[in-house]
């Protein structure tokens, strides 16, 4: 075989690794994830189908949709649950934020700089 049809079959490997492996280092934000915020604890649950669901003491109390988009987070719907109540809460462009993921640690900053750690469960 001669180098010439050894390149483009690198690349085919290569892009299949990056495709079912993950290979990009790119972690994802899919999963639960507790925050604690003055000694409460809140799960936000993350989907493949851009759903979240932020619950405390098992009872949901906001939930909503996003998307990501690099590394930001933008949450295009949101709704407080109260009973049997969804009251739906404006999202704005401060609902954008930027993160990171580092093994089981998400840190979500917002334009205002104020950030937030959670702990991937």
């Amino acid at each position: 075989m001669n180098i010439t049809r050894r390149i483009p079959i690198c690349f085919v490997v290569f892009f299949l690794c990056l495709g079912l492996f993950g290979c990009s280092g790119n972690e994802s934000i899919v999963g639960k994830w507790d925050l604690t915020v003055d000694s409460d604890i809140k799960t936000i649950e993350f989907t493949n189908d851009g759903v979240y669901t932020v619950t405390k003491n098992d009872s949901a109390v906001e939930d909503g949709t996003y998307k990501v988009e690099g590394n930001k987070l933008i949450f295009t719907n949101a709704y407080r649950v109260e009973g049997d109540k969804r009251l739906n809460l404006q999202v704005a462009s401060e609902d954008i934020m930027t993160f990171s993921i580092n093994g089981k640690i998400l840190t979500a900053t917002t334009k205002s700089g104020d950030s937030m750690v959670l702990t991937k469960k």
